[in-house]
């Protein structure tokens, strides 16, 4: 047995050792532009992280703090966002967005291109019901799934966007442990956690977004496929994993659990750049049997440089 993994270990040995040869890649300088990142939502004032780009090669964050970063609302200026620290920039007087208002950010620094963006805020999601079923059904790896299901009332005549997240929060109940003395009880950790869960789904609306190979912790989705309807997203979950065994005996620490439920109603541009932001971050995950992840072309809407500025609505709620 011993000689067999000895000579697995030398055959991968030999043909990785065979399969390396070093190269030596010029990649083209790249103009310096700069980069904006804002997501701007009601009763919170805007803040607006400035950097520049860098090249290929280069490892340090080029953060802008000298940047003059103008604020307009409705093509009337507003004020001028102040820097704060670290390349982020905000409202001096506490300015926060409200709806029926185009806002519009121009930034310019040194002898890097005038950049410019416009967004506005979506009108808020009309939620109509959210129900939770456990144990609805098994997944593939034999566990049991449980089912959120979201009722949108949707606007008729115009594309609508939005995107969902689903939190599990709980504690774990050690009371049925019996194998623990009080000692050992009074130790463990009783206060409640968060985990947000990946959905699985066969909903038509989430399969058409072609995002659920991807794994995305918050799912982005339009009203494509049922513009001006009613229309209930079933999303399944797994429960995070969290139980206690003991020879043949196993015993789930969760026994009771709420979901706190955030839906968003968000601009067509925070739609786009989210859908490319989910699938640039999975690619990252790459490793030697995998391969290494497709390059993504990212989404802006910054004239003449590149990130997102864009406004998003939030519903939340607790179910038990």
């Amino acid at each position: 047995m011993k000689q067999t993994c000895f000579l697995v270990v030398l055959f991968f040995a030999v043909i990785f050792s065979s399969c390396y040869k070093q190269l030596e890649i010029e990649f083209p300088e790249n103009e310096p532009l700069i980069a904006v990142s804002c997501l701007f939502t009601k009763d919170r004032s805007f803040i607006v992280n400035v950097n520049k780009t860098i090249g290929f090669n280069d490892s340090v964050s080029h953060k802008i703090t000298n940047a003059t970063c103008k604020l307009y609302a409705n093509n009337q200026f507003i004020e001028n966002l102040t820097h704060s620290s670290d390349g982020f920039y905000t409202s001096p007087s506490n300015y926060k967005p409200d709806y029926n208002t185009v806002y519009k950010i121009e930034i310019s620094s040194e002898d890097l291109p005038v950049v410019s963006a416009t967004n506005q805020l979506p009108t808020p999601v009309q939620i109509i019901n959210l129900t939770k079923q456990d144990s609805v059904m098994f997944g593939e790896d034999g566990k049991y799934l449980h089912q959120l299901d979201i009722t949108i009332d949707d606007p008729a005549e115009i594309n609508n966007y939005y995107e969902f997240t689903i939190i599990a929060y709980y504690k774990l109940d050690y009371s049925e442990v019996w194998w623990l003395d009080s000692t050992e009880l009074a130790e463990v950790d009783t206060s409640y956690r968060t985990r947000t869960r990946v959905p699985q789904s066969q909903d038509i609306v989430l399969k058409n977004e072609g995002l659920l190979d991807y794994y995305p912790r918050t799912f982005p989705f339009s009203d494509e496929l049922f513009n001006g309807q009613t229309y209930t997203l079933n999303i399944n979950y797994l429960l995070p994993s969290s139980s206690a065994g003991w020879d043949d005996t196993e015993i789930n620490l969760i026994t009771d659990y709420q979901l706190i439920v955030a839906v968003r109603s968000v601009s067509e541009d925070y739609y786009k750049y989210k859908k490319k932001l989910i699938i640039h971050q999975e690619n990252q995950n790459s490793d030697i049997w995998n391969g290494i992840g497709e390059p993504v072309q990212m989404f802006s809407n910054i004239k003449n440089g590149y990130g997102i500025f864009a406004g998003y609505t939030t519903f939340i709620d607790t179910i038990q």
